[in-house]
């Protein structure tokens, strides 16, 4: 891929070449890459996360810290993998493998639910706006409401 650069109205051009084990960044003009350096760096803003983008494996972390710093102790995970589109033998089955650590269980029913598995698409791809309203199905408002502002804030 390349990319084009202009410095004081000159164009340059960056290419950007996948190594598979590195990233090569080359860059054609040398007599700009120390004015290049001297400008200064923006501050990016933090990604605000969106209730609606779909949801990953790779969320699973923030999903648990969230719900955790909501109050959400996870003991009825299984009620809520209903909600969410997981079947009663894939909750029982993590229930039997997780028996007496709801952590662990609450941990892989929602892995269950963002790698969709049973019935989820038909509650809808995993999205913030999906959970918070299951946890408002089940009852968990303040949890549901926690979530919703810290995510809209």
């Amino acid at each position: 891929m390349s990319l084009h650069v202009y410095i004081q109205k000159k164009k340059y051009t960056v290419d950007i070449i996948n190594r598979y084990t590195h990233i090569e960044i080359r860059f054609d003009c040398k007599e700009a890459c120390l004015q290049i350096r001297a400008e200064p760096t923006l501050k990016v803003p933090p990604i605000k996360k969106n209730r609606t983008t779909p949801l990953s494996a790779s969320d699973l972390v923030d999903i648990r810290d969230l719900l955790e710093k909501h109050g959400y102790s996870g003991v009825d995970y299984y009620d809520l993998g209903l909600r969410l589109g997981l079947l009663p033998r894939t909750l029982d089955v993590i229930e039997n493998e997780n028996k007496g650590n709801v952590r662990t269980g609450l941990r892989e029913c929602l892995k269950a639910w963002l790698q969709q598995a049973d019935n989820v698409k038909s509650k809808g791809v995993p999205t913030y706006d999906i959970l918070i309203q299951a946890l408002r199905d089940e009852k968990k408002n303040a949890v549901a409401d926690g979530i919703k502002k810290e995510l809209d804030d």
